[in-house]
């Protein structure tokens, strides 16, 4: 069973709470009983990626849907891109553009 704590009670009680994450507990802070964030113990060795792991090991498929021109252009004109994620959306919902 997971615990959220309150933002209060994470400010208050910090140090305690650090206790606990350095013995490897994961802690929830959360508002109104929904996790917000997790603190979760430091880890000195990041896992690292490594350049070209996957390279050879991915085929697209030759059937593989591309974008819509307007999308590619929308993608390409665009510097804030969030914009685009509800017209993507509705595309892979199949809501915007219907085959056939």
């Amino acid at each position: 069973m997971r615990k959220i704590v309150s933002i209060h009670e994470a400010k208050t009680n910090l140090y305690e709470l650090l206790r606990r994450v350095a013995k490897g507990d994961q802690i929830f802070i959360g508002r109104a009983g929904a996790p917000i964030a997790k603190l979760v113990p430091y880890s000195t060795s990041p896992k690292g990626r490594r350049p070209g792991f996957w390279r050879g090991k991915v085929v697209i498929a030759n059937d593989f849907d591309r974008l819509p021109r307007e999308m590619e252009r929308a993608f390409q004109r665009s510097k804030d891109r969030r914009f685009l994620w509800p017209l993507i959306a509705a595309l892979v919902a199949g809501r915007l553009f219907r085959r056939g």
